[in-house]
């Protein structure tokens, strides 16, 4: 582990909660079919960053974290930062590497579609409540 590594997940673990977020197809529209390596074709889902960035303004540490590159080797980092910036998007670190998968199974895991239904209830259910 790296210092820089360590001094990022000491600050991390200062916050309520830590939530990773993932971005293609989670916070927008991803890249297009016809092109699908173009991420930068991608459009934001605006209610959806909103709903990212108030959870960032109420404490909690956001790390979006994408697999942006991990099967192309292509370095995505510099311009899927810009592209968060450009669309507003709050956050503590940008992670990528995320690996390529067709399942996620993980006991902390919401899908996207529920959790944007309904934020709050979720928390509620995480055992989460806002001091």
């Amino acid at each position: 582990m790296s210092i820089l590594s360590k001094e990022c997940n000491q600050y991390l673990d200062q916050m309520p909660l830590v939530i990773y977020v993932d971005i293609d197809k989670t916070i927008c529209t991803g890249p297009p079919e016809s092109d699908p390596l173009n991420y930068l074709r991608a459009l934001p889902y605006e209610t959806r960053i909103e709903a990212i960035n108030d959870l960032y303004d109420a404490g909690h540490a956001i790390v979006y974290w994408t697999a942006r590159g991990t099967k192309s080797g292509i370095n995505w980092y510099d311009e899927t930062y810009k592209q968060l910036k450009e669309w507003g998007c709050k956050f503590h670190q940008l992670k990528m590497c995320k690996p390529v998968y067709d399942m996620f199974i993980d006991d902390k895991a919401f899908n996207d579609m529920e959790f944007f239904n309904d934020p709050a209830k979720l928390l509620a259910q995480m055992g989460y409540s806002p001091s």
